[in-house]
């Protein structure tokens, strides 16, 4: 895409952090490390199911940022009471935002901030990626905050991220990073929302979120993303657990027309990691994620729960990669991948996997692909329901399972009405 060198060129100097000499090198190492490659294809054994055709006839320019003293966030008549940090088309917005700046052990940095002073403990990020997306977005990258917490932090309510597109007359690409640091014996919960202008104007959003628990830290991450069908949706979370951290991760893909999810994990000892995952797919929607969980330590302990739901054309793609390096003893490993196909059209391509070089460990790893159960269907049909109120209940069963792996309540809440707004309009039969 020569859009994006094009821009690079054009716009590098506005670039955030360009005054700081070190972040400009790396910005000119990432760009010229993803020019070298271009971008991935069919022969790219983490591509080969995920055609970027589209995309690519697509010009993007970088986002403009929005006029700070105006109100462009809509109204979602949220009942929260913690902490919102909002972002307009990839920038973050302190105007918008509320109820960060006074609670004991929570720190928001604005990116520039926490460039200019690098003794703001950021150190453990900002890492060299050989993806290609994620190198991009260290290239272009046109905001983001740092977010650290400690075990002063007694929140009950979670902190929320809301990321929203608004329309500005261009096919816009944003590139937001976020950083996210829990010291020691830190606890939080964490919700990522992302919206889509009204418009059908593709617009392309190229998130990386870094990860790094402290040893005895826990966090619940839940991410709903929501963006309009004509979006492109790329994320790279990076997540480092030093020893006894935990980490319990919600991802619930929903919009877009494109989404690539890329999770990586690298456990320490003792540490463990729960990955859910819940994707509908309808019309012709593209939903591929791929996680990798490296057990580096012994006594570590791995879960993932990913289920798809597809409908009419959707597609989707599951790889999910745990390695268990050798010293990594009496580690525990599962992986978990099943898929509800509503269509003959609808197409899976799942490949879990396992390498494991370790001799005393428990590990396994399953997917399934199937339609609905006609048993269960008869029952359901013979207790009064018609064909789609039968239908209707044994989809929402379906995604039950994810949905109470959510431990916080509220956003369980959200979570759930976010899923339930995707039904389609239609029946969930299938399709002759």
């Amino acid at each position: 895409m020569d859009c994006l060198q094009q821009e690079f060129e054009a716009k590098q100097e506005k670039l955030v952090g360009w005054n700081q000499s070190w972040f400009q090198l790396l910005r000119q190492q990432s760009m010229n490390q993803f020019l070298e490659k271009g971008l991935p294809g069919r022969k790219d054994e983490e591509w080969r199911f995920t055609p970027l055709t589209k995309f690519a006839e697509q010009f993007f320019q970088l986002s403009l940022k929005p006029d700070k003293d105006s109100n462009h966030a809509p109204a979602l008549n949220l009942k929260h009471e913690g902490p919102i940090l909002y972002f307009i088309n990839g920038y973050f917005s302190p105007s918008l935002s509320k109820g960060f700046s006074s609670i004991e052990g929570l720190d928001v940095f604005p990116l520039e901030a926490m460039l200019s002073q690098q003794e703001l403990g950021f150190q453990h990020f900002f890492t060299s990626s050989l993806l290609p997306f994620s190198a991009l977005n260290t290239a272009l990258m046109t905001d983001g905050i740092g977010i650290r917490i400690s075990s002063k932090y007694q929140q009950v309510d979670p902190i929320e991220l809301h990321f929203f597109n608004m329309d500005n007359q261009i096919s816009q690409m944003n590139h937001p990073r976020i950083l996210i640091q829990l010291e020691e014996t830190a606890r939080a919960v964490i919700l990522e929302r992302h919206l889509g202008p009204g418009t059908d104007r593709p617009c392309w959003n190229n998130f990386v979120t870094e990860l790094h628990l402290a040893p005895y830290a826990y966090l619940e991450h839940c991410k709903i993303q929501q963006e309009n069908s004509s979006a492109f949706h790329f994320s790279t979370m990076q997540v480092t657990q030093e020893q006894q951290s935990q980490l319990l991760s919600h991802n619930f893909s929903l919009g877009g027309q494109l989404a690539r999810n890329d999770i990586f994990v690298r456990l320490q000892e003792g540490s463990s990691c729960q990955l859910n995952g819940l994707y509908l797919c309808k019309q012709r929607q593209l939903t591929d994620y791929h996680t990798s969980i490296e057990h580096s330590q012994a006594h570590t302990e791995s879960r993932q729960l990913y289920k798809g739901i597809l409908l009419e054309h959707g597609k989707a793609v599951f790889n999910g990669k745990i390695l268990v390096c050798p010293n990594a003893q009496k580690s525990k490993a599962n992986q978990s991948n099943a898929n509800l196909l509503l269509s003959r059209q609808a197409t899976i391509n799942t490949k879990p996997q396992l390498e494991i070089f370790a001799d005393d460990v428990m590990c396994s790893h399953g997917a399934t692909v199937g339609a609905l159960d006609e048993d269960s269907l008869f029952y359901l049909l013979s207790r009064g329901l018609d064909q789609e109120q039968a239908r209707t209940l044994l989809v929402q069963a379906f995604a039950t399972e994810v949905l109470e792996q959510i431990e916080h309540t509220g956003i369980q809440s959200a979570a759930e009405l976010a899923f339930a707004s995707y039904f389609p309009d239609r029946s969930f039969s299938e399709d002759e």
